[in-house]
């Protein structure tokens, strides 16, 4: 399979992350991260699947995402210190690797290509999150809100920031 993920980093810094990875092996209906826990971790599937689910308005879970061989998850917990959005469970048995914190922030310094795709990956998927959340775009279809999101940029900002000011000509919408 290959790994998008890893494109452009070179071989040795590679081989140096792998060193503090940590291979699991997970048996169908074996949760791997739980919804509204803190984990810190990234997982790369090496084969089988794993699914992804959210809770619902009923007791249900509902599938968001089926990850196979070279699917990966745990940007936005990492890169984000926020809790899990989803809750993966293994489908069909799989091999996962998973790499701490530190391994990733030390890959991201030493690899320009790595850094670059996980800034990437880390604000469009949190955009895309936090648009799905927001009570203001929730019930519009999928299409509209990507069209929606085309342009849109991801600000962390620092207390004190400003955002707008009175007076400003308006043209801009802020989601919170």
């Amino acid at each position: 399979a290959a790994f998008p993920l890893f494109d452009g980093v070179e071989p040795q810094v590679l081989r140096r992350m792998l060193q503090s990875a940590t291979l699991r092996h997970l048996e169908p209906h074996e949760v791997l991260v739980r919804e509204g826990e803190f984990h810190e971790r990234l997982f790369v599937v090496l084969d089988g699947s794993v699914e992804q689910t959210t809770s619902s308005t009923t007791s249900d879970r509902t599938r968001i995402l089926l990850l196979g061989p070279g699917s990966f998850h745990g940007e936005l917990a990492v890169m984000g210190n926020q809790e899990e959005t989803y809750t993966i469970t293994c489908v069909l048995p799989a091999t996962v690797l998973e790499f701490p914190k530190a391994t990733v922030y030390r890959l991201m310094r030493e690899s320009p290509a790595f850094d670059r795709t996980m800034e990437d990956l880390y604000q469009r998927r949190a955009i895309w999150t936090h648009a799905r959340t927001s009570p203001l775009l929730a019930a519009l279809p999928e299409d509209a809100v990507e069209g929606l999101l085309a342009n849109a940029r991801f600000k962390v900002l620092k207390p004190g920031a400003v955002v707008f000011g009175e007076g400003d000509q308006p043209g801009d919408l802020y989601l919170v």
